[in-house]
């Protein structure tokens, strides 16, 4: 259970980073094949048209990318002693492991095609909707939260391990992180 939820005391720098590299890649790949965005650190959306594997790559280095800036930065801002890049890089992109399983949910355009009987349906009877669909995306939208929940969860275990904060420079370091991490990623991907 402890690999699962905190890989990071065993490894770190470039073993993380290697590790962080081929699963930015398998879920890039993941992501061009079933019609995934990865559009901000937490997000994923899935599409009913095609994700070039171009755009796939460049959302998982952007978020990485956002979420390391943001992340060094406050904790060099917060005090941290002897944090290498490297570590929290590696540790960052090694958390976000959860969502190579993520563009699963759309295997065969079936989110984007239940989705889109929704948006029919709301918009066809916005006072009795269609449940069906609803209730066909349920199982993907649970593992979906289940996902997002244990990627968190990574990423706060990498930012303690990285820091080696304790208390309110922790807690409260780590949701200022994610949450500016979150904002710069979707204020990058938005504006190109």
């Amino acid at each position: 259970m402890k690999m699962l939820f905190n890989p990071f005391e065993r490894y770190a720098g470039i073993q993380a980073l290697t590790a962080g590299v081929v699963i930015a890649v398998l879920a890039a790949l993941g992501a061009s094949f079933f019609q995934t965005r990865f559009d901000g650190v937490l997000d994923a959306h899935y599409n009913s048209g095609d994700v070039e594997f171009v755009t796939a790559i460049s959302d998982q280095l952007i978020n990485a990318s956002c979420a390391f800036i943001i992340f060094y930065a406050l904790s060099v801002i917060l005090g941290a002693r002897g944090l290498r890049p490297i570590d929290m890089l590696g540790t960052l992109m090694l958390a976000r492991a959860p969502y190579v399983l993520m563009p699963l949910g759309n295997v065969g355009g079936y989110m984007s095609a239940h989705g889109e009987a929704v948006m029919k349906s709301i918009e066809s009877d916005p006072l009795n909707p269609d449940l069906g669909p609803i209730l066909a995306m349920l199982p993907v939208i649970l593992l979906s939260i289940v996902l997002v929940a244990w990627m968190i969860a990574l990423f706060f275990n990498a930012w303690k391990v990285c820091t080696n904060f304790k208390g309110v420079r922790l807690i409260g370091g780590f949701i200022a992180a994610l949450f500016l991490a979150e904002v710069l990623s979707k204020l990058v991907l938005a504006l190109i």
